[in-house]
């Protein structure tokens, strides 16, 4: 018990000491990284040939089910034609209406 008691009492007095430092702001000016390059699957499969098949694996990046709007904005293929896709109008594209965009002719 007296040991842990000295434990605790070292971890409080080292926080307090640390807490005690004087700290000095630094301004900087950062400039804003393009993460829209990192975000986008297309991307991410460039070193791999993007299929059909493989195209669901990347857009469904929640793994719902489902493609939704904000997901297909990732191919510009499918966002195009997202008007005739999601022929239920549910904002989200299931296999059957994806499918139709190897069918369709732009």
């Amino acid at each position: 018990m007296k040991n842990l008691l000295t434990i605790i009492s070292i971890a409080l007095i080292s926080t307090t000491v640390f807490a005690g430092a004087k700290t000095q702001n630094i301004e900087v000016v950062l400039d804003p990284i393009d993460s829209k390059i990192s975000t986008l699957p297309e991307f991410i499969a460039s070193k791999d040939q993007v299929t059909d098949s493989n195209l669901w694996e990347i857009l469904d990046s929640d793994k719902d089910g489902f493609i939704s709007k904000t997901e297909a904005t990732f191919s510009q293929s499918i966002t195009d034609k997202w008007e005739s896709l999601d022929s239920n109008k549910d904002e989200k594209l299931d296999t059957a209406e994806f499918s139709q965009a190897f069918t369709q002719k732009n």
